[in-house]
């Protein structure tokens, strides 16, 4: 996205949105970068791009 339209955002709806979408992948299956499948199982909210599988 442009930066100029992440000042347009309301912080505390965008926060609101990125966990409701970040609570639609626990359960989703990925491919890991050795070509395994793997299961997502938990999201951690502090740090949401290091999820448990």
């Amino acid at each position: 996205m442009n930066r100029d339209v992440f000042g347009k955002f309301n912080p505390k709806m965008l926060l609101v949105f990125i966990n409701q979408l970040m609570g639609t992948l626990v359960g989703k299956e990925v491919m890991l970068t050795n070509q395994q499948i793997g299961t997502i199982i938990m999201i951690n909210p502090y740090e949401p791009l290091k999820v448990l599988m």
